[in-house]
């Protein structure tokens, strides 16, 4: 795992989009996906500052865009952030078997990017569970997930697959 510190001033400008996000879904009638009944403001909060971390280490714009489609970071980055550093990385079926779906966990102003996996490599039958019931996924462990530093961004914005350098 590897680690980014966030600026207050960056930590403050993803945290706004993430709450632009929720009050536009708000706004526009949309239910919060695959049944979350949490506070909305929150995960979106936390899922713009686990996307800014990405962009900030891969070194790539990051645009906030939230519209439905649109990947979080690049052109098949998908970031799930979480707030414990032990939660393992959710894939839901419907997720794009190609795009890269890297976990990070929040620590304050600092995050930590654990590593990512394909989609089409984390979509086996014993990571499938329901551990908050009515709201299935893949649930990938940590143990499965590459070394974030094999990431070849260079390559993803240019290729269909993630490529390890």
């Amino acid at each position: 795992m590897i680690y980014v510190q966030l600026t207050p001033n960056e930590y403050i400008m993803a945290a706004h989009v993430g709450f632009m996000r929720q009050t536009s879904n708000i706004c526009r009638g949309r239910n919060d996906a695959y049944g979350y009944t949490g506070i909305g403001y929150d995960i979106h909060i936390l899922g713009c500052l686990g996307e800014y971390v990405v962009a900030k280490y891969l070194n790539t714009f990051w645009n906030g865009v939230s519209a439905l489609g649109v990947k979080d970071v690049g052109k098949n980055i998908q970031v799930r952030t979480t707030a414990k550093k032990d939660n393992r990385l959710i894939v839901h079926p419907d997720d794009a078997d190609n795009d890269c779906f890297i976990l990070v966990s929040s620590d304050g102003l600092r995050f930590g990017i654990h590593g990512y996996i394909y989609g089409v490599d984390a979509k086996r039958k014993e990571w499938w569970q329901s551990p908050q019931k009515g709201r299935p996924a893949y649930f990938v462990p940590q143990s499965a997930l590459m070394d974030i530093h094999t990431l070849d961004y260079h390559a993803i914005n240019n290729e269909r697959y993630c490529t390890i350098s």
